[in-house]
């Protein structure tokens, strides 16, 4: 709500340092895979003499509205806060700047709708929608000569729910049918860098991520003479990810880097059906699996030598189980691998690699495969592929 500039007091807290989700390329320089030296920096504040140029901004905004049409009625409305804070100081050939963000914000919606069929049965619906989330980042810049530094951070949180309920009748029978999701994420991202003069930089940085999920269903179908089925569905899962970069950069000398990166994923659903009609019947289904993956990555070059190495791990594990006669089993597969290059520009290169895989049914036996490659070309030409037949172990 406004805007304005002023000197700062002599008091400031201390401010974290923090910054980006991961975007290391080792394909291009690595000063262009964060923020460019121009526009980075970090010292903390409250060590700086004051006083402090300090530029703030903040707004709030809101919104409710409501409408009804057809037998129709819906009403939302939300609200968004957003506060801004800029602090500069040039002290000499010294300078610094910390960028400073914060949201918050949540929306709410009811839709109900009454319809009738042209048989003239009433059927009504109420479907609820509510979000909320949170955000801050930071980048902090500082300069002293032609050295540069910068920091900054990015952190998230976020949270949704969605209800509908839905009821329709006929004759004396009548349906009810309920649904629900809830989701649940959070996340952290930072990147740090320094740029030295000459064109040497250190690079790194990181990701975090975590989400979660809840879903049910429910039917209940009743007649007229007492009979009736239920059918509910209940799911959720949890999905986690997480990677990291770092490079050195020396121009058109050298260039090293490494990443890494893990993924992990549970997931469960199950399916209950009962129905009644002189007698109970039901029937339970489920399913439970699980993923997981990684995968770490070496590389770089020297002058017109260039290589790198990387590694690759997967995990499936599936089990389905029932009250029929399906028996429950338990699938799943598991994957490693590596892989690498070396060559010399406009001379050789040379590629290759291992892949072993085993899958299998519980209780059954597993089968197990491997699969290498491997090729090889010289003076800028087309490789020739030597790599042997796949082998079964």
């Amino acid at each position: 709500m406004g805007k304005h500039t002023k000197r700062k007091a002599p008091y400031l807290p201390k401010v974290a340092a923090g910054a980006a989700p991961l975007a290391l390329l080792f394909a291009a320089p690595a000063t262009t895979a964060l923020i460019a030296p121009a526009e980075a920096a970090t010292l903390p504040l409250d060590l700086l003499p004051l006083p402090l140029d300090h530029q703030h901004d903040s707004s709030i905004t809101r919104d409710l509205t409501s409408n009804s049409d057809a037998g129709t009625s819906a009403s939302h409305g939300s609200v968004d806060v957003v506060r801004h804070d800029v602090y500069r100081k040039q002290v000499g050939a010294a300078s610094v700047v910390s960028d400073l963000r914060h949201a918050a914000g949540g929306s709410h919606e009811d839709r109900d709708t009454t319809v009738t069929d042209p048989r003239g049965a009433p059927g009504t619906s109420r479907t609820t929608d509510d979000s909320q989330g949170a955000r801050q980042s930071q980048v902090h810049m500082a300069r002293l000569g032609k050295l540069v530094a910068s920091a900054g951070n990015d952190q998230w949180l976020r949270r949704t729910e969605t209800r509908a309920l839905s009821v329709d009748s006929t004759a004396g029978a009548a349906r009810t049918h309920e649904e629900e999701r809830r989701l649940l994420g959070a996340g952290e991202s930072s990147r740090h860098g320094v740029w030295f003069p000459e064109r040497t930089d250190l690079l790194t940085e990181n990701a975090e991520r975590l989400d979660s999920g809840l879903a049910r269903s429910a039917t209940l179908d009743t007649g007229p003479s007492g009979e009736g089925r239920f059918a509910g569905d209940l799911g959720g899962s949890l999905d986690g990810a997480r990677s990291s970069g770092q490079a050195v950069d020396f121009g058109e000398v050298a260039a090293f880097g490494t990443t890494s990166a893990q993924h992990g994923r549970g997931q469960f659903s199950g399916t209950l059906t009962a129905a009644k009609s002189g007698t109970l019947s039901q029937r339970l289904a489920g399913i439970t699996n699980g993923t997981y993956e990684q995968a770490h990555v070496l590389g770089g070059h020297a002058g017109s030598v260039s290589g790198n190495v990387g590694t690759t791990q997967a995990a499936n594990l599936a089990n389905r189980a029932s009250t029929d006669e399906t028996p429950p089993r338990v699938d799943g597969d598991l994957t490693d691998s590596i892989s690498g290059d070396l060559g010399i520009e406009h001379v050789m290169r040379v590629q290759g690699g291992t892949t072993t895989s085993v899958r299998g049914v519980l209780p059954d036996q597993p089968h197990a495969t491997r699969v290498q490659s491997l090729s090889a070309g010289v003076a800028d030409q087309p490789p020739v592929d030597l790599s042997p037949p796949a082998l079964t172990l």
